[in-house]
């Protein structure tokens, strides 16, 4: 597969070139999926009223998380905790082996539980997709793929990032499938489930009982307020750099290609760039 880290380079870099798109033609791959396994942290909503983080019980906000963990399964979604996640949702953790030589690792914002040292450890929870619909606002945003498939109104991307080749010690916990983590070779995949405007929309992000954030491009209308963006940059390997994004769509599809690139970019240096912000 053509890498479009080789193409496309920062943001909307020659995606207006028409030989170039040309080329592209056929370099999008969906990720294979894989279904998510039968060993869900909650079901039948036995977990509702345990939440604790301010939950109120009496106000409705129950029953909306107890419906949420009960929809676990084919269209999981992984949303950054601002903190751990609660012990009846799975944690999902994705360790990174960054550059060793002059590492460029760099942060700033919100980030969340997410830690951005030398390394990288992405840390996500476990909800269920069905939450989740597009913004009433057109805005695009971001969640991991944690299912065989993206939930109604998302579309899935990818990002394989060529992790540090000298005695890599990439790993991860839970069932993170379809991301992929590897030390030979020494890759990590991650896949994402992309929400863009659409009639059936949403106006507020669901309320799942704990803090919680997901990508988006700065800025955006939904989050808790000013302030609660920010943003990771990991230094992938320098030899051979072999970082590439994959689209379930056409990479002519400009729009949702720009909107997907503005969330997850190629940057300078063979470096990666994730952004997200705090929405509950």
């Amino acid at each position: 597969m053509l890498s479009l880290n080789k193409t496309l380079g920062h943001l909307g870099i020659a995606l207006c070139n028409s030989t170039l798109a040309l080329s592209l033609l056929g370099a999008a791959a969906l990720i294979p999926g894989c279904v998510a396994g039968s060993d869900e942290p909650c079901s039948d909503g036995a977990c509702e009223g345990e939440l604790g983080d301010g939950l109120d019980v009496g106000s409705g906000e129950a029953e909306d998380v107890g419906e949420a963990e009960s929809a676990l399964g084919v269209n999981d979604v992984g949303v950054i905790p601002a903190s751990a996640c609660p012990s009846n949702f799975e944690q999902i953790t994705i360790f990174m082996d960054d550059e060793d030589t002059s590492n460029g690792n760099d942060h700033g914002g919100w980030i969340g539980a997410t830690q951005s040292n030398s390394n990288t450890r992405f840390i996500f929870c476990r909800v269920a997709g069905s939450s989740f619909k597009p913004l009433n606002t057109g805005e695009p945003y971001a969640v991991l793929k944690l299912g065989g498939t993206c939930p109604a109104g998302s579309e899935a991307f990818s990002r394989t990032f060529d992790n540090e080749d000298t005695s890599n010690s990439n790993s991860s916990t839970g069932n993170i499938f379809p991301n992929t983590s590897t030390q030979s070779p020494s890759k990590t995949t991650l896949a994402f489930c992309l929400f863009r405007g659409s009639a059936s929309a949403m106006s507020t992000f669901p309320n799942l009982g704990f803090n919680y954030g997901i990508l988006a491009r700065a800025n955006l209308s939904k989050s808790v307020g000013v302030g609660w963006d920010g943003w990771i940059e990991t230094d992938d390997e320098d030899t051979a750099n072999g970082n590439s994004m994959s689209f379930s769509w056409s990479a002519l599809d400009f729009a949702k290609t720009n909107d997907a690139l503005q969330i997850v970019s190629n940057e300078a240096d063979s470096k990666t760039r994730l952004r997200m912000t705090r929405v509950q």
